[in-house]
C-alpha cells in the first residue's frame, strides 16, 4: 500500500492499508507522583480523624462520669492547676453571698433571650475564703438586683456548682471587660477575683427549682463531636482519587 497522509496527521502502512494513528492519553511521571500523592495525604487525614474521634468518644465519657458524681466540699485555696483537673465535677460550698458586689456576665443568652449572668462572690462559711459563683441567667430587664429581690438569698446557704477557669478573649469584635461598670464579657477569673476580693476559686451553679431568677444550671455540658463525619469525608476523597487515579493509568496502558 501507499503512505497517505491524512487530516490527522502521519499515516502508517499496515498490509497495504493507511490508518491515522490513535492519540495517545500520556500521564507524565511528576503528574503520577502527584495524582498518587493526593490520595495517600487523605487518607492519612482519615486515619488520624479516627484517632481524634476515639479521643472525643473518651473525653464524653470521661465528662458524663464527673458531672455525674456526688458533690463534695470545694477544697480550700484552689489553684488555676487544680481547677482545671476538678472542672466540671460537682461541689458544695456553705456560707453567704456578697450580694452588693454582683458582676455581670453579658452576652449570655437562655431560651433564645438574651441576658446575662449573674456573678456573686461568696463567703465560705469554714474558711472565709471568698469564691466567685455564677448563679445563673436573668433577662436584661432583671439585671438590676431590685427586680428580683426574691433571688437574693440572705444567711447561710449550700451551694452547689461546677468549677470552670478561665477562658481567653474569644474574638477581636468582642467588646473588653469593664470592670469599673462591674461588666464582663469572658470569663477572665483572674481580673474578677481582683476586682472583687475573692480568691481563684470559680464555680457555677446548677439550676435550684427554689429560686426563679437568677436561673442557674448555664454550664454547657455537651461537647461537639464531628469527627465521625470528617473521618468519612477524608476517606470517601481518598477511594475517589485513588479510582480517578488507577482509571487514567488503565487509559495510558490502552492507549499506549
Amino acid at each position: 500500500g501507499k503512505l497517505i497522509k491524512t487530516m490527522f496527521g502521519r499515516g502508517r502502512r499496515i498490509r497495504g492499508k493507511t490508518y491515522a494513528k490513535r492519540g495517545r492519553i500520556k500521564v507524565s511521571t511528576n503528574k503520577k507522583l502527584a495524582l498518587s500523592i493526593v490520595p495517600l495525604t487523605t487518607l492519612c487525614l482519615g486515619i488520624w480523624q479516627t484517632k481524634r474521634l476515639y479521643w472525643k468518644l473518651d473525653l464524653i465519657e470521661k465528662r458524663e462520669k464527673q458531672i455525674n458524681a456526688d458533690p463534695s466540699l470545694l477544697p480550700s485555696g484552689p489553684t488555676h492547676e487544680m481547677l482545671e483537673d476538678i472542672q466540671f465535677r460537682p461541689f458544695y460550698i456553705i456560707g453567704t453571698f456578697l450580694h452588693d458586689q454582683e458582676q455581670y456576665m453579658m452576652n449570655r443568652t437562655y431560651d433564645h433571650k438574651p441576658g446575662c449572668h449573674v456573678i456573686t462572690p461568696f463567703r465560705r462559711a469554714d474558711t472565709g475564703e471568698i469564691v466567685l459563683v455564677n448563679r445563673g441567667w436573668v433577662p436584661l430587664d432583671k439585671k438590676d438586683p431590685r427586680n428580683r429581690k426574691d433571688g437574693q438569698v440572705e444567711g447561710l446557704v449550700t451551694v452547689i456548682g461546677l468549677p470552670r477557669i478561665s477562658e481567653d478573649k474569644p474574638n477581636m469584635f468582642l467588646p473588653p471587660n469593664d470592670p469599673r461598670n462591674n461588666t464582663w464579657y469572658y470569663r477572665d477569673l483572674d481580673a474578677i477575683a481582683e476586682h472583687t476580693g475573692s480568691t481563684v476559686g470559680y464555680i457555677e451553679s446548677v439550676l435550684d427549682p427554689n429560686i426563679a431568677m437568677p436561673v442557674g444550671g448555664q454550664t454547657i455540658l455537651s461537647l461537639k463531636n464531628d469527627h465521625f463525619e470528617y473521618l468519612l469525608t477524608w476517606l470517601v476523597y481518598s477511594l475517589s482519587l485513588m479510582l480517578i487515579t488507577s482509571g487514567l493509568g488503565l487509559l495510558s496502558q490502552v492507549s499506549s
